[in-house]
């Protein structure tokens, strides 16, 4: 050893960019070894070592996957850093990854040990995204089903919303009807404060501080704590998707050494929030400690789970017979998993807003169908009465289907044919939605935004459509995302008349693993 260190001692700074030369060298022919003797060569942009292809992406990736598809067809390849991903453009090509069994080679997102930038920032054993334990996943994904699937929950979801709005309302009041607002950031606000309340119980202040920043006079107390909860959570929420691209597109060569200080920001980012929720379940275990455990507690998310760890511990077996013990780890990951719902929810309710305010046709029937069912503006909507607001859920259907996630990946566990190739295990699928979502061989005017297609059970086919991810591992959110939803453009439109203010501008938005709407500019008057 010492011997090593006397000769790094004596290299110069040219030594050392020489030796780091000759093994860049190295690394590119071994990188282009590996991609001309790859299997079943697909069409696609030519990588780069270090980068792979994503140099050639000017635009974004909702601009350069479209560009991709037309250019090679419905089955192409991309390498993103050292990573070779076999996309999949058309419904019948992804038939075996949507399939809904136990038995299908396509239920892992990830594959553990397969990019080790991940590994360190993902946590890939835990939680239902990355989760590379298949047997892990299910017993998580069942509590989690239990959970947001249940009649009780989308009850809680509802009654929340409603008293959320009327927060919402009187910061609008005091703001004043003459200001625009821009629904989109305030959708976000909102939608984080309700569902800390449903998976914590915890009131937050994530409206009033976005209020204060707004408001010259009036603003609202936050104590020093809360307002520090708040900026913990909004920093970690701002980089984990870029941090997410940044591990997925880079080598090991790239993220621990050339971008060494970038990895290390983005791992403190990840610890600030981890450390926030650790603090919640803690605290919760206090004062479960002192209540006792048998005492009547709130039916929010973190107790429920706490409920079951408890459980786990007791009996060593989940309640279908797995060895499955739930950890402070464990749920950790899952309510934060569970939190990203509201930056999902809040992307798609901007891009609502967006489509019913500049198509006039839809503005009306949205209103109409509001005076039909839900004419007071002060009476609480119960879930049978949101039930009946059909038109509005398809147009919820309807801008997943125009805006939705341009892909989604999946590997497979054993050796499959897909696109007349065989497929070794651990090869890299990605769905790439968009050209399923407008094949006109599937829709009626694909490219026209027509919300009567989902009344009229257009959908034949459920290839053609996968707004909420496919397979077993389909997002088990979605009831709690559509009765959200369902119940703000109701809370909305029935009380205000709302004007969207850019309708001569493209919508804003931004597409890296959330489709985000960041427009949705109105003014809103109340309705007399």
């Amino acid at each position: 050893m010492s011997t090593l260190i006397s000769i790094l001692i004596s290299l110069s700074l040219i030594d050392f960019f020489n030796i780091l030369f000759i093994l860049l060298i190295f690394y590119a022919l071994q990188f282009y070894i590996d991609y001309f003797t790859r299997e079943n060569p697909l069409p696609g942009p030519f990588p780069l070592p270090l980068i792979g292809s994503i140099y050639q992406m000017q635009d974004g990736m909702e601009h350069w996957l479209p560009h991709l598809h037309k250019k090679y067809g419905d089955i192409f390849e991309v390498w993103f850093g050292p990573t070779r991903k076999i996309f999949l453009s058309k419904s019948e090509l992804i038939e075996k990854l949507t399939m809904k069994s136990t038995k299908s080679n396509f239920l892992l997102h990830y594959i553990i040990g397969s990019n080790k930038g991940l590994d360190l920032y993902a946590d890939p054993q835990r939680g239902m995204f990355f989760n590379g334990n298949i047997p892990h996943w299910r017993s998580t994904r069942r509590v989690i089903d239990n959970l947001l699937m249940s009649p009780n929950f989308q009850r809680e979801t509802l009654k929340k919303s409603q008293i959320y709005f009327a927060e919402m309302e009187e910061y609008w009041k005091l703001l004043g009807y003459d200001n625009a607002l821009l629904l989109s950031a305030w959708a976000k606000n909102f939608l984080t404060d309700l569902m800390y309340d449903l998976n914590v119980g915890r009131r937050c202040s994530f409206m009033a501080r976005y209020f204060n920043s707004l408001a010259n006079s009036g603003k609202k107390e936050i104590p020093t704590e809360e307002l520090k909860f708040c900026d913990d959570h909004e920093h970690g929420d701002s980089v984990i998707e870029e941090a997410l691209m940044f591990f997925f597109t880079s080598s090991e060569l790239v993220w621990r050494y050339l971008f060494a200080r970038r990895t290390q920001r983005y791992i403190k980012s990840r610890e600030t929030w981890q450390r926030a929720y650790e603090k919640l379940i803690h605290q919760r275990l206090d004062q479960r400690a002192q209540i006792g455990y048998d005492s009547k507690l709130k039916p929010d998310a973190l107790n429920l789970l706490l409920d079951l760890k408890e459980k786990s511990v007791l009996n060593k077996k989940d309640n279908r017979g797995d060895n499955f013990h739930m950890d402070e780890e464990d749920i950790r990951v899952t309510l934060r998993e569970i939190m990203q719902a509201s930056a999902t929810m809040a992307g798609i309710f901007g891009f609502i807003i967006e489509y019913i305010g500049r198509i006039l046709r839809v503005k009306e029937q949205v209103e109409k169908e509001i005076r039909d069912h839900a004419s007071s503006k002060t009476n609480t909507i119960n879930i049978e009465e949101l039930a009946q607001f059909k038109y509005i859920e398809a147009v919820i259907w309807e801008v997943l289907r125009v805006r939705s996630m341009y892909m989604i990946e999946r590997a497979n566990t054993q050796e499959e044919t897909i696109g007349g190739y065989k497929w070794k295990p651990g090869t890299r699928f990605c769905v790439n939605i968009q050209p399923i979502h407008f094949n006109p061989d599937a829709w009626q005017d694909p490219n026209e935004f027509r919300p009567e297609r989902f009344l009229n059970r257009e959908i034949k086919n459920p290839n053609i459509y996968i707004p909420f991810g496919m397979g077993l591992r389909e997002c088990p959110g979605r009831l709690v995302t559509m009765t959200t939803l369902k119940a703000m453009i109701v809370l909305l439109y029935r009380k205000y008349n709302v004007e969207l203010l850019d309708t001569d501008m493209p919508i804003k938005y931004r597409n890296i693993f959330l489709n985000t709407c960041l427009g949705a500019s109105v003014k809103l008057t109340p309705k007399k």
